[in-house]
């Protein structure tokens, strides 16, 4: 995870988005991300992890192409995204 850091640092972004699903990104990043915390549930929410990391506003999404009982359209997915950044 000293590469995911370095790679932070070098780029300082004030925004940061993964696209991934809470399990696979808490088993990966948890000890870079200590400050992201659970927010919704993967089979129910497309925004399932938020926090900061330094300066930076820190998300973590469901893949929008996951098969998932009430998966919403690919705007009401970009609308969450914003709304938790903003």
């Amino acid at each position: 995870n000293k590469v995911c850091r370095d790679q932070i640092k070098s780029f300082e972004p004030t925004h940061i988005l993964f696209i991934t699903d809470w399990e696979w990104w808490f088993d990966r990043f948890t000890d870079v991300f200590p400050m992201v915390e659970k927010v919704g549930d993967s089979l129910m929410d497309n925004v399932v992890g938020k926090g900061v990391y330094d300066n930076a506003k820190v998300i973590v999404t469901i893949r929008p192409d996951r098969t998932r009982p009430n998966r919403p359209d690919e705007k009401k997915f970009v609308d969450d995204v914003v709304r938790y950044f903003k």
